[in-house]
């Protein structure tokens, strides 16, 4: 175990000596931080309080959208719904996307009518 810890420490000294750097670099940027003057100390903490503010209202707009959003009827809605939330509407064509659902339930219907008429024939056969 001592020997693998020797082994990872050799072969990964550049990352843990960056590591290092930037602990001490944060250690520094917070001990100036402390030594600045009040003002310096209240505006980070209003952008802070700001920034989280503008996270929150984002968030609660964002439930509130989904909360009022109606539910889908039929997979074509769905795909609609999705592509407008991920917002890659400008590279969809949407005539295309219609067609296609369309016609995968004309195709679907077709298939199970064919289906039920041809197993009645051959169960009448049978009989």
């Amino acid at each position: 175990m001592r020997f693998k810890k020797i082994i990872w420490e050799e072969m990964n000294r550049e990352y843990l000596q960056e590591q290092a750097a930037a602990a001490a670099a944060k250690m520094g940027s917070q001990a100036s931080f402390q030594n600045s003057s009040d003002e310096l100390r209240a505006a980070h903490e209003l952008a802070a309080a700001t920034a989280a503010a503008v996270a929150k209202s984002r968030k609660e707009r964002k439930q509130k959208q989904d909360v009022n959003a109606n539910p889908a009827q039929t997979a074509a809605e769905t795909a609609y719904q999705m592509l407008i939330k991920k917002r890659l509407s400008s590279k969809i064509n949407y005539d295309v996307l219609e067609t296609l659902f369309a016609e995968k339930r004309r195709s679907t219907t077709m298939d199970l009518g064919s289906l039920w008429s041809s197993s009645s024939r051959k169960m009448g056969d049978w009989v």
